[in-house]
């Protein structure tokens, strides 16, 4: 499983910066993102 981590800004306008992680083949080869 490949996982990517990346700044995302202020997704949910809190006005601190979340960041992005990506989980490829999470599934049956469908990636996944989680945003924190």
């Amino acid at each position: 499983m490949r996982k990517h981590v990346s700044s995302a800004g202020d997704v949910n306008g809190d006005g601190y910066s979340d960041v992005i992680v990506g989980a490829g083949h999470y599934n049956s080869n469908t990636g996944r993102a989680y945003i924190f």
